[in-house]
């Protein structure tokens, strides 16, 4: 099993606590529930982004199975790690792991059986309160995916990474939704964010993967979670995506009053 590692630090690990504070977060999200298979959440502390990434929750169908792809901050482990844990547990309890599915996903050589890229990473983590929340029984897919420099590097293990996916969801006879894990833009002003991150999150919306990508790449853009976004919209596209929603952004500023160097949060869905 894996047990929580950020418990404590990036949310509460108080169960009751944390099951309140995610309700909170829910109340406080205002879109309609249940529309749509594939999200962009963020994944910084619950008093940060927690507000934020409700609101892609709150539009997240019910599955038997969520895929949770998420950036490898620290650089352990392989470049495409897949867990084959037994159960993922959080404060709220365990999650147990889609073994079958997870093995389906690691036809592909790019992707790995690894553990080592999770054992400290919370950018999956943190998602798995909100899931556990909305929803009483589901299984889940972790997938911690490394950082590449060069473009066309970048997109080709992006490319391969989501045909696996989308050929094991379509195999698959089960429900099954992805999540990719990202912050957006790091450590610049709430107004030099908000112009950056426009143009990105346009790319998204028109389900841009290539030019989106390349412009995280050769523009040099803070954005944490590019390659999960680029794994989502290839993958989502191939299941019949055919467009990308806006449906909340905001700073760190919210909660700490600076505006002069920020980290920032969106929700996105594609439908």
């Amino acid at each position: 099993m894996r047990n929580p590692q950020v418990a404590g630090t990036f949310y509460t690990s108080d169960p009751e606590e944390l099951r309140a504070q995610v309700k909170g977060f829910f109340r406080d999200a205002k879109q309609a529930q249940g529309t749509a298979s594939f999200i962009i959440a963020p994944h910084a502390g619950h008093e940060y982004s927690g507000k934020t990434a409700a609101y892609s929750y709150s539009a997240l169908e019910k599955a038997d199975t969520y895929i949770l792809i998420g950036p490898n901050h620290r650089g352990m482990g392989n470049p495409a790690a897949v867990s084959m844990q037994d159960f993922w547990y959080t404060p709220l309890g365990p999650i147990q792991v889609d073994r079958e599915l997870a093995a389906k996903i690691c036809r592909e050589p790019t992707l790995t059986p690894d553990e080592d890229a999770h054992e400290l990473e919370h950018s999956i983590e943190v998602q798995l309160p909100f899931l556990q929340e909305k929803f009483d029984k589901f299984k889940i897919v972790p997938i911690s995916l490394a950082a590449f420099g060069d473009p066309k590097e970048a997109f080709g293990f992006c490319s391969r990474i989501a045909a696996s996916v989308a050929k094991a969801v379509k195999e698959s006879k089960k429900k099954v939704a992805i999540i990719a894990s990202s912050d957006f833009s790091h450590f610049i002003s709430k107004q030099a964010a908000e112009k950056t991150d426009k143009k990105a999150i346009q790319k998204i919306e028109s389900l841009s993967a290539k030019e989106f990508l390349e412009s995280v790449l050769l523009e040099d853009l803070s954005i944490c979670g590019f390659a999960p976004i680029t794994v989502l919209i290839l993958a989502a596209k191939e299941l019949g995506a055919k467009k990308g929603k806006l449906l909340h952004y905001t700073t760190s500023a919210d909660a700490t009053g600076d505006e002069s160097s920020v980290v920032a949060y969106a929700s996105i869905i594609l439908i």
